[in-house]
């Protein structure tokens, strides 16, 4: 079969759907990507980059349209995978005027219960209406799932639910590191306590609200770090920040790390601030290194985190709860330990084992 894979940027390619292609290609298909971007790996066999844009409205996007419409009828794919709000509308359009199968995965739909009212009036009707487009929708929470059934699909159609992409648990318990090792590369002493963050540097993931509840702890306790891997648009503007507050000795903007899982070893939290997710990813992989989890309590991560179960949630942007539930953790060992040998317990049915052949069954024609 051919196959081609539609999103919006290449990092969705680097972060969620490599395993996925490799294994397509693995077994004798032949898969080419669409982007905005330039990245590509073995198991692509032909990389096309064209203009998609977030903005939805974006002109760009209707040349994105276009020239994927000229990569469709060149090509006669039999299978378009869309991934992202973006290329899942716009590369579901684009394929509405070929035969050939359409799977959508949605990541986290854009208008979750309690979102902006713009979120449920462009989002929700703009997934309404690509669900027309749409053989296989993928959710990946049971939220979105629900969400899922009130659309009308192409004749046969419809909606499943698979709990995220899988994360390769083994691989992540087996790239463990010495604690002490990991923090002297890091420059953060043996006693310091470590909170830990992996995710883009934009305002969605709301790192500044961990940095601005710890401001005051920070100043008055030289053994508390914050650790930030990832990179993003608020990148210099946040270092210029901490520079200027002299918290720059504390909160360490590692930018993006290939090893960022590893890293995991050397912390003592993984706090996910995050306003919206669909079933993140970095905080399975924190559950699967055993690294107690503090999150907010949105869709997504409380599909994961069973409050005081085997980590804690705190309500968006709540300070006083935040300090209270890390507090806790901090003075308890116990606890945290205990956090942890469950965290490994829970992820077992997200494994990559458990759900690659759930996703690999939606290429069969």
């Amino acid at each position: 079969m051919k196959i081609l894979f539609c999103t919006t940027m290449d990092l969705q390619i680097q972060t969620f759907h490599w395993r996925t292609i490799d294994a397509l290609a693995a077994m004798g298909h032949t898969v080419d990507a669409v982007t905005n971007g330039t990245y590509t790996i073995d198991s692509i066999h032909r990389k096309y980059t064209v203009p998609f844009n977030r903005n939805p409205l974006h002109p760009d996007n209707f040349k994105a349209e276009k020239q994927l419409e000229e990569i469709l009828r060149e090509n006669r794919y039999d299978i378009i995978s869309c991934h992202s709000p973006v290329a899942g509308f716009f590369g579901r359009k684009a394929a509405s005027g070929f035969d050939l199968k359409v799977i959508y995965t949605a990541h986290g739909f854009h208008f979750w219960n309690g979102s902006p009212m713009i979120n449920q009036l462009a989002y929700k009707n703009m997934e309404r209406l690509a669900a027309h487009w749409t053989d296989v929708l993928m959710t990946i929470n049971p939220e979105d799932y629900e969400a899922a059934k009130t659309f009308h699909y192409k004749k046969g159609g419809g909606p499943v639910y698979i709990p995220g992409v899988g994360v390769d648990v083994r691989a992540i318990q087996s790239d463990r590191e010495e604690r002490s090792v990991l923090r002297k590369e890091l420059g953060i002493g043996e006693d310091a306590f470590v909170l830990y963050s992996i995710g883009e540097l934009i305002p969605r993931k709301n790192h500044r609200f961990i940095i601005n509840s710890l401001k005051n702890s920070f100043l008055s306790d030289p053994k508390l770090h914050y650790v930030i891997a990832g990179s993003g648009k608020l990148s210099e503007a946040l270092a210029d920040e901490l520079k200027r507050e002299g918290l720059d000795g504390q909160v360490h903007l590692l930018g993006f790390r290939k090893d960022a899982r590893k890293l995991m070893y050397g912390m003592d939290v993984f706090v996910f601030p995050s306003y919206q997710e669909g079933l993140p990813v970095a905080v399975m992989e924190a559950m699967a290194a055993g690294l107690p989890v503090i999150a907010t309590g949105i869709r997504g991560n409380r599909d994961l985190i069973h409050d005081g179960v085997n980590g804690f949630l705190y309500p968006v942007d709540d300070t006083a709860v935040f300090l209270r539930k890390l507090t806790e953790l901090r003075r308890s060992a116990a606890l945290r330990e205990a956090f942890s040998a469950q965290e490994k317990k829970d992820i077992e049915p997200y494994s990559r084992e458990v759900i690659e052949p759930q996703i690999l069954a939606l290429y069969q024609l």
